[in-house]
């Protein structure tokens, strides 16, 4: 239950998120906000002070949620943004909380926090040379603080491994990355005459393909590997040149379904599927969380590719 709650406070963050940024259909930049009022300004205190309170609590959700609104009241607070970076990383959002890092930094450049959360939220996303810069910030403009040296030598200890890791690697270059391998593998594969299951020819993805896939899941079937391989190979050149995080924006009169994490549960993804209707351009989806199904989900997101690829990850 509470890591449900969990997700419907990130999925509304999101959302907050879109439609402060997103273009009105006419696709013109919505004008500037004008600045907070004295009384917009003392309510987000309040809430930031309540957040607070939740957020020594542990009640991190809870948290996060007055801590947004509190931003929506006084976006121009560099605390508040960094108190909510704070409450992402508790819930394990560390892109969000980087993003609301480098916006209290944009207000406040020598706000010493910011640069700490954000080293924080940088170091468990495994970007160990943009956390030690922000470590090795904290520790110039606060030279007592022990937490940001330690973690000043975590991250170097950590750069020193892949330096050495990186080292070992090179010496052998003729060794093929698991990727290109798979790409070679894939190349001497056959499917015997004798398979049964879904045939997918060198024409390209077909959507009789992917229904004789979920056909053969409910089955428990096997699709050959030979197709299992190249949905992989192909998800992988798909998803390798997006960033972490994207701005996405929906035109007005689109919708987006949003879908938690089903815990790796196949039926229930078939249900959402009878009930909304499958993947398309016109019915874009967002999955979130971890999919045992994954590999359907890629299979719809290369035969439908949306406007804002983004949508059917």
């Amino acid at each position: 239950m509470a890591k449900r709650t969990r997700l419907v406070a990130v999925l509304l963050l999101l959302a907050a998120n879109i439609s402060s940024s997103a273009m009105n259909g006419a696709g013109v930049l919505p004008q500037a906000r004008p600045p907070p009022t004295h009384e917009q300004v003392q309510k987000a205190e309040r809430l930031k002070n309540e957040a607070n309170e939740l957020f020594r609590t542990k009640k991190f959700t809870e948290a996060l949620m007055l801590y947004q609104e509190a931003a929506d009241m006084n976006p121009a607070s560099a605390m508040i943004l960094c108190n909510r970076a704070f409450a992402h990383i508790k819930l394990e959002n560390y892109g969000q909380a980087v993003a609301d890092a480098d916006r209290s930094l944009d207000l406040d450049p020598h706000f010493i926090k910011a640069y700490y959360r954000r080293g924080i939220a940088r170091l468990a996303l495994g970007k160990y040379k943009l956390a030690l810069h922000d470590f090795r910030t904290v520790a110039r403009l606060r030279p007592t603080d022990t937490t940001a040296q330690e973690k000043m030598k975590q991250c170097e200890k950590i750069l020193r491994l892949e330096a050495f890791e990186a080292a070992i690697r090179a010496e052998d270059q003729a060794l093929a990355s698991p990727i290109d391998q798979l790409r070679q593998d894939l190349e001497k594969m056959e499917v015997p005459h004798d398979y049964d299951g879904p045939r997918w020819d060198d024409g390209g993805m077909t959507e009789e393909f992917i229904e004789g896939m979920l056909e053969a899941f409910k089955q428990d079937k096997r699709v050959h590997k030979k197709y299992m391989y190249k949905i992989i190979l192909q998800a992988y050149d798909m998803h390798e040149p997006l960033a972490n995080i994207e701005q996405i924006a929906i035109d007005k009169g689109r919708h987006l379904t949003v879908c938690g994490d089903t815990h790796g549960q196949f039926y229930d993804v078939l249900k959402i599927f009878d009930i909304n209707g499958r993947p398309s351009k016109e019915n874009p989806y967002l999955f979130n969380g971890d999919y045992v199904d994954r590999y359907v989900i890629f299979r719809w997101r290369w035969l439908q590719p949306c406007k804002n690829d983004f949508l059917c990850k």
